[in-house]
This record gives C-alpha cells, sequence and structure tokens, in this order.
C-alpha cells in the first residue's frame, strides 16, 4: 500500500506556491516600475557610452597597409598605402605623420651638432572622417628607392579627439631578389592594449 503522506505535503506545498503567486501577482506593476526605472537608468548610461564613443572613436584605431596596385608589381617602385579602420566607432580628424627613416639618419648625419629640422624626413597628412570598418584608398604613394635595396618608415596615426588611442606603426620595404617585400607592424595604441 503507498503512504497517504508524500501524496498530501505535495499537495499543500502546491498549495502555498498557488497561493502566493496570486499575492505576488497583484504587486507585479511596482515590481516591474521599479525593474523599469533601473533598466532604464542602465540603458541610458549605455546610450550616454555609445554616443561618447561614437564622437571620440571608441576604442578604433587606422592603420596604414600599403600594397602594390595594378599594373605595378613588386617589381616596380610605386606603392600605394589604405588608411585602414578598425572598430566599431568611427575616428574623426585623423593626424598621420610618416618619419622616413633613412632621411632621418642622413639628416643627423649631415647635423651632428645643430638643430634638426624634422620637414627634412617627415611629412603629416591629416583625413577628416574615417567610418568604421572602411578604408581610405590611394592615400599615400610612395616612390621606392632605385638606388639601394632598402626603406623603412615610422607612422603615429591619432584622432584629434581622442590622443590616448594613437597607434604606432613600422612599416618596411626590401628588395629581394628584385622584388620589393613590404613588412608591416601596428605597435599602438598609445594609451592600451591593441586587440
Amino acid at each position: 500500500m503507498i503512504p497517504w503522506w508524500p501524496i498530501a505535503l505535495s499537495f499543500f506545498g502546491a498549495l502555498i506556491v498557488a497561493v502566493g503567486l496570486a499575492f505576488t501577482i497583484q504587486s507585479w506593476p511596482r515590481y516591474m516600475i521599479l525593474c523599469g526605472s533601473v533598466l532604464t537608468a542602465i540603458g541610458g548610461l549605455w546610450f550616454a557610452i555609445h554616443q561618447v564613443s561614437y564622437q571620440t572613436g571608441g576604442e578604433s584605431f587606422a592603420y596604414l597597409e600599403p600594397t602594390f596596385m595594378y599594373p605595378t608589381t613588386p617589381k616596380d617602385y610605386p606603392v600605394v598605402t589604405y588608411l585602414k579602420h578598425q572598430g566599431l566607432y568611427p575616428l574623426y580628424d585623423l593626424i598621420i605623420r610618416v618619419t622616413d627613416i633613412e632621411k632621418s639618419h642622413e639628416h643627423v648625419a649631415q647635423n651632428p651638432s645643430g638643430l634638426l629640422n624634422p620637414s627634412q624626413y617627415e611629412q603629416s597628412y591629416t583625413w577628416p572622417r574615417l567610418e568604421a570598418e572602411t578604408a581610405a584608398m590611394g592615400f599615400i604613394t610612395w616612390q621606392l628607392p632605385q638606388d639601394r635595396d632598402e626603406q623603412s618608415y615610422n607612422i603615429g596615426i591619432v584622432s584629434a579627439r581622442n590622443f590616448k588611442r594613437g597607434v604606432f606603426q613600422q612599416l618596411r620595404f626590401r628588395r629581394i631578389d628584385g622584388e620589393w617585400r613590404i613588412a608591416l607592424r601596428v605597435i599602438g595604441p598609445i594609451g592600451g592594449k591593441l586587440r
């Protein structure tokens, strides 16, 4: 024979849950209002962070990517660079400073004790707005040297709206067996870690 007490206990337990649920349903609107205001505050904070990130670029960054475009080949000397975007938010007022390493070494050797003139070996570029996950095509065209087998550039890219998120980039060209090879390294962002 089956004992009666487990059945009775289950019945009274279900009855207690049903009565508790009936009283809880009456207080749901107050609970929903409380939760709604908390969620609204959290949603408002997310919206504010999103707006600030949209204006400053958030964790987005830009970098230069060189390539040989048709009809040029790695045996030719012109190189076209793309200004590429990485991240979720657009970047505004980009400042790109390109330092020609070979020219800077020559300039320092010619002026060992004098003042250096960065305009001899640095070029500055600006770009007003770079949308998320896009690229500015043909941003810079470089003419690689015909008289040597190496060319090196150091590049700094920052947004005037968020200097902390700038990147430092090393770009190296080397001629091997008559063809130019490209090495690219993005080291930044300056104020944090690169993802």
